[in-house]
């Protein structure tokens, strides 16, 4: 399965984030439940007053990841053995397992974190 857009820009918006020292990790409650959760949150200044704002952008896993997911490369060869006919690699994988179409933001002039709703 490939990614989505809009997993590929939160992504690329958490390097930034990262790399410009603007990330930060929050406990908070999820809204459906109750439930706190630990998520990362980029920090910009808000547009209206430049106070401080989080934007949330992913959660962390709550528990053994290695008994809440199925690892990646495993899943890719069962949905290639399951359809033969399909050898597409999942997006940013290639067929030796590298990720040479990933962009490299390294070297991206950062422009600053876009505004919540992915303006």
């Amino acid at each position: 399965m490939a990614l989505r857009e809009p997993d590929k820009k939160n992504f690329e918006t958490l390097q930034r984030a990262f790399r410009n020292g603007d990330a930060c990790v929050v406990e908070t409650k999820l809204t459906a439940t109750g439930e706190y959760r630990a998520i990362i949150c980029a920090v910009q200044p808000a547009p209206e007053d430049g106070s401080t704002e989080m934007v949330p952008i992913a959660v962390l896993v709550w528990d053994n990841p290695y008994e809440l997911f199925k690892d990646p490369i495993q899943d890719m060869e069962d949905s290639r053995n399951a359809n033969p006919g399909t050898d597409t690699p999942p997006a940013g994988v290639q067929d030796d397992g590298t990720h040479g179409d990933v962009q490299d933001l390294r070297d991206e002039d950062p422009k600053g974190i876009p505004p919540a709703g992915g303006g």
